[in-house]
């Protein structure tokens, strides 16, 4: 990560990008960086919205 991605995080500053977000990525970034990024990871695989176990492909369609 960044410096710059590092002050980001730190400050939870929202920029652009973040508001451009859906709300299931915007729930994977505070996972992110509040757990770190294998509980994001893990949480990634997890369906956002019925708590099923998703493929890779099934991910890819929720985070890009």
């Amino acid at each position: 990560m960044s410096a710059k991605q590092t002050e980001k995080t730190e400050k939870t500053e929202k920029t652009e990008t973040d508001k451009m977000q859906d709300q299931h990525n915007a729930n994977i970034l505070k996972v992110w960086t509040e757990q770190g990024v294998e509980e994001a990871v893990k949480k990634m695989f997890v369906h956002p919205e019925n708590g099923t176990r998703m493929s890779y492909a099934e991910m890819r369609s929720f985070y890009g």
